[in-house]
């Protein structure tokens, strides 16, 4: 939504957007612990492309910066990527 020409953001597609975002910051992208906190996906972290129907952590937060968040400091674009990449590299996946 955040991609769509200015003229068709209306409020709702605006409120929308701001609902998405504020969703994704909900859980810290980095930890992958939504929707199951017992076992994290190891696709949030194969980043991949093409895109299919699966996303990945710097998909997300690529959604949330071009969505007008790439200053805000919860997303932490580097720190989200380190601390992906250490969650990976710790349980044994390979990057």
């Amino acid at each position: 939504m955040a991609n769509l020409p200015e003229q068709w953001r209306t409020p709702r597609v605006n409120k929308a957007t701001t609902m998405a975002a504020e969703f994704l910051f909900s859980r810290d992208l980095a930890q992958a612990d939504y929707p199951y906190t017992a076992r994290v996906s190891g696709e949030w972290f194969k980043f991949g492309f093409p895109l299919s129907y699966t996303s990945d952590v710097l998909e997300a937060a690529l959604a949330v910066g071009e969505a007008g968040y790439a200053r805000d400091p919860r997303l932490g674009s580097d720190q989200v990527t380190l601390r992906a990449l250490r969650v990976l590299e710790t349980a044994g996946g390979a990057i």
